[in-house]
């Protein structure tokens, strides 16, 4: 089941183009503008030291988005044709003293989704989560953060194959709020800057002390990958009939990871990198030693056909084959073994601004990252990922984004979604016809050698810098052996009302 559900998310390219760029002004909040006096704690300058007549700030602010979204037609038997979805994002922000700042973000989150316009059947979640918490002590030409934060490396906005510190939410499925949802994870970060006359050098140091996974659905939810795969379709009834609908969410992360890196010093991962600034170009050499977030995990053939045996009542070979997976469970064992390994990640990634022109590019090399093959047999394989493009933007309310990004194996042989080279091909247009108050996108990705496709229009309106009101819709249509094909069932409109403060 992991397989299918990682794999197809990450190994084979996130479909969604929620790592593009945030349009102008856009801020904190994941897509709305900041709130008045709200502090960017990253952009303030160094401290000299205590200043006569400091005095230490405090700024609060928040965001509020309901969201209502149904499909455009039901071409599955069990999908969710209706949808709703509430957040409230909390953050407050103080500068304590001239060189301590410190910043604390929270979400509150209920969704409810169901198979009838009437709600009948629905299922509700409620998750309020701790996001973004720490301190930030600037030591002249040194800035040190401590606590749950979130590091983004890379130059290219869509997959970034070296955006590697944080993992990745994917519960939500597609969507087009333009900034890939990475998951704050406890981390220490040091940059220690050098002014020279040509440019910047600067000196990144990152330490993730403990192992997070990717947040996904198995099952439970239309945006859950494997819910179409016919060959997991018995372990996936089974465990949602033994699940109540109620708990289905609290058990996804135990089943998605089941045996993660325990919290040892040993197990925590690291990495940095040294960056180039002067002239109009910007120039990065990375590498981190984390965890792949990819699991090798390995299903006991027996163990699908006896739960296909129990759907079906079939008792002549739940008498044949109960018998010997009792007997391997009283041994220690398990009907599946999941590991994670170690992946080391050495990439590059640069920009360079010519006028309204900004090209991008970015590359990365692993050594031996999980795969799976054609018959979904995970294996450990070298891989390059690599993706490029430019963004042109001649005023402020007019952008136009194309990039392309792919995965080379070079063990060449067929990988499930992948085959032997993924390349894919994203393009945005924005435009805002009248300055802030009205904006126009169109969003696309075509799998260039997948030939899968995704369409997403939207129209926003800001009638103030505090409110603002979306419609749009997502297309998908993709063969089944593509990302796109995955949710080709997944066509939906949606609307949505933001506040900031």
């Amino acid at each position: 089941m992991l397989p299918v559900l990682l794999v197809a998310l990450l190994q084979a390219g996130d479909p969604d183009l929620e790592g593009m760029p945030a349009p102008p002004g856009d801020a904190d909040l994941e897509g709305m503008p900041a709130p008045p006096g709200d502090a960017d704690l990253e952009a303030m300058p160094p401290a000299p030291g205590m200043a006569s007549g400091f005095s230490p700030t405090l700024r609060f602010g928040g965001r509020l988005r309901l969201e209502a979204a149904f499909d455009l037609a039901h071409d599955r038997d069990g999908e969710d044709v209706f949808e709703t979805r509430e957040r409230l994002d909390l953050e407050m922000a103080g500068q304590i003293t001239p060189a301590l700042s410190a910043l604390v973000a929270g979400r509150m989150s209920h969704v409810a989704r169901t198979p009838a316009y009437d709600f009948d059947g629905a299922r509700y979640e409620y998750e309020p989560e701790l996001r973004e918490a720490y301190a930030t002590g600037r030591f002249g030409a040194t800035v040190v953060s401590v606590g749950n934060q979130v590091v983004r490396w890379g130059s290219t906005d869509a997959n970034s194959p070296n955006d590697v510190v944080n993992p990745v939410d994917y519960r939500e499925g597609i969507d087009v709020d333009l900034e890939t949802p990475l998951v704050p994870v406890l981390a220490a970060r040091a940059t220690h800057t050098l002014t020279l006359e040509a440019g910047s050098l600067t000196f990144e140091g990152v330490y993730v002390p403990f192992f997070a996974p990717h947040r996904a659905w198995l099952f439970g939810s239309d945006w859950a990958p494997v819910a179409a795969q016919p060959q997991f379709e018995p372990m996936l009834a089974f465990l949602a009939g033994a699940v109540p609908p109620a708990s289905q969410e609290d058990v996804q992360a135990l089943l998605l990871s089941p045996d993660p890196p325990d919290e040892s010093p040993r197990q925590g991962s690291a990495g940095g990198r040294v960056a180039w600034s002067g002239g109009g170009l910007d120039l990065r050499l990375n590498t981190f030693y984390g965890w792949d977030r990819i699991p090798s995990l390995e299903v006991d053939p027996e163990f699908v056909e006896l739960l296909v045996a129990v759907r079906d009542n079939d008792l002549a070979t739940l008498a044949r084959l109960f018998p010997k997976l009792q007997s391997t469970v009283q041994g220690g064992g398990l009907p599946y073994t999941s590991r994670y390994d170690r992946l080391a990640t050495f990439g590059a990634d640069g920009v360079y601004v010519a006028g309204d022109f900004a090209f991008k590019a970015d590359v990365a090399w692993t050594p031996a990252r999980t795969l799976y093959t054609a018959d979904l047999e995970p294996e450990r394989a070298a891989s390059l990922s690599w993706a490029g493009g430019v963004d042109y933007m001649p005023s402020t309310t007019f952008q136009i984004t194309l990039e392309a990004f792919g995965l080379k194996p070079l063990e060449d042989r067929d990988w499930y979604l992948v085959g032997r080279h993924l390349a894919n091909l994203v393009g945005q247009v924005r435009w805002a016809p009248l300055e802030d108050e009205l904006t126009l996108q169109v969003a696309a990705q075509y799998g260039l050698t997948r030939e899968d496709v995704l369409v997403a229009p939207q129209i926003a309106w800001r009638p103030r810098d505090n409110h603002e009101a979306q419609v749009g819709a997502v297309f998908l249509q993709g063969p089944d052996d593509s990302p796109g094909g995955l949710f080709d069932a997944n066509d939906h409109a949606y609307a949505r009302y933001a506040l900031s403060f």
